[in-house]
């Protein structure tokens, strides 16, 4: 499947069916397009949309409504395009580098259970060679290949925006994993989610366990069962008639999914989520951004021979704080919903 193959469909007024994956599915824009496939085709941010006014914007959510009169396109990514996006770099040193991943854009090009196809239609729909952080990094640092896993310690969603840290060393690499698996790696996350938190500060200790079905992995909230999962949260804003609010989010522990599913458990879904439902509101994206890392971590040396090992209390160590900012996509679905974001607290 090429580009070529997908032609940019106009909306007639008063469309029908108004979803966005029921719409495509009805219009067939591709042999094989069952609704299933184009609603994660769209999840993956392979579907934009432009208004009358030509202003152009990614869609996430299949239950996007339609207007009429925009133009959908659909844009299957190509190996050259996977290595050829240009990711903003927040911090580097000759043995870590902290990236500001934008949202839609993978961190490693995922596999065909992962994606829910089999193999066959998952290599026809270019899911190899979708655009990722890992095919950026191979391309610009080469010497990852020498680095256990490409020097990529932890991930973040697809949908999910913010700061990701990768390895340049064997040597960090170790030291970053061992600092994630000890939960000495702090993360902070901003989100938006539907409805009131009813307390300032709270917790969500809910275990998370993952179902393997035929040919995908389902994350549950687990009850009974599964790994143990804590989320810290503090409100930083409700808007009015408390159809929103505004969180800052520390995952305790890192499991797949978590934020979502703990939000989503206790009656307030981060807004634009396709999977575990997203409030009222309609958004373009997942309202989840990674925002600020904090971590004990040696200063650079003189010399890389002296470099102290990334371990709490190693001699010379300091506290690393990395942001990433909210970004420009974030801050227009916020104004596009008239929910007015209190910068002096999100610095």
């Amino acid at each position: 499947m090429t580009n070529e193959d997908l032609t940019p469909l106009l909306v007639e007024n008063n469309p029908s069916p108004h979803r966005l994956d029921a719409y495509l599915a009805a219009k067939k824009p591709g042999a094989g397009f069952s609704r299933s496939v184009i609603q994660k085709m769209i999840r993956r941010g392979w579907v934009s949309l432009s208004d009358q006014a030509g202003r152009n914007q990614m869609i996430t959510d299949p239950a996007f409504h339609l207007k009429g009169g925009e133009t959908i396109e659909i844009v299957v990514p190509s190996s050259k395009e996977a290595a050829g996006r240009e990711l903003r770099i927040l911090f580097e040193n000759e043995h870590l580098l902290a990236l500001d991943k934008p949202a839609g854009l993978i961190v490693h090009p995922t596999s065909s259970l992962a994606f829910d196809l089999e193999i066959e239609a998952a290599k026809g729909l270019g899911v190899f060679n979708r655009p990722s952080v890992l095919a950026w990094l191979l391309g610009r640092y080469p010497g990852l290949k020498n680095v256990p896993r490409n020097g990529i310690i932890h991930r973040l969603d697809a949908a999910t925006s913010g700061v990701l840290l990768v390895a340049k060393t064997i040597r960090s690499y170790w030291g970053l994993t061992k600092l994630f698996s000890k939960r000495m790696i702090e993360k902070t996350y901003l989100c938006l989610v539907a409805g009131e938190c009813l307390e300032k500060n709270f917790a969500v200790d809910t275990p998370l366990f993952k179902r393997f079905l035929k040919n995908r992995v389902r994350v549950e909230i687990g009850r009974d069962k599964g790994k143990a999962a804590r989320t810290e949260i503090e409100v930083i804003k409700t808007y009015d008639q408390a159809r929103a609010s505004l969180l800052k989010v520390r995952p305790v522990t890192g499991r797949t999914h978590q934020i979502r599913l703990h939000l989503a458990s206790i009656g307030r879904p981060v807004l634009g989520d396709p999977i575990y439902g997203g409030g009222q509101e309609k958004f373009s994206r997942l309202m989840l951004h990674a925002w600020k890392i904090k971590f004990i971590y040696p200063p650079r040396s003189a010399g890389a021979s002296s470099v102290p090992s990334l371990s709490d209390g190693a001699p010379g160590s300091q506290e690393l704080i990395i942001k990433a900012p909210l970004p420009k996509d974030f801050i227009d679905e916020c104004r596009k919903a008239g929910l007015a974001l209190p910068r002096k607290q999100l610095i």
